[in-house]
């Protein structure tokens, strides 16, 4: 039976409601520490090549100086569209775990 993380120790160092030996239980919240870890990492990094993508949008839509190497605007607002589409598509997954 599981305890749902809350363990009650008894005199033999064990959970009451899940068994497990305290090394057990440590090793546990170890594992759910790097996990989250993890996904933090993973967020942001998301969000920041989300953030990059939108941000060159901008430029080619509102800086007239940003886009003097682009004879294809529309082009490259699409790529750029894509690309933060991908990484909104990555945050999603992520808040799904």
């Amino acid at each position: 039976m599981e305890c749902q993380g809350i363990c009650t120790l008894n005199e033999e160092d064990y959970c009451i409601g899940c068994g497990r030996s305290i090394k057990e239980i440590i090793l546990a919240g170890e594992k759910y520490k790097m996990k989250e870890k993890l996904i933090t990492a993973w967020m942001a990094y998301a969000e920041g090549n989300m953030k990059k993508h939108l941000a060159n949008i901008d430029v080619y839509l509102n800086q007239s100086v940003g886009i003097g190497e682009h004879s294809d605007i529309l082009e490259s607002l699409e790529q750029e569209a894509e690309k933060a589409a991908y990484w909104k598509d990555q945050l999603e997954i992520i808040k799904m775990l």
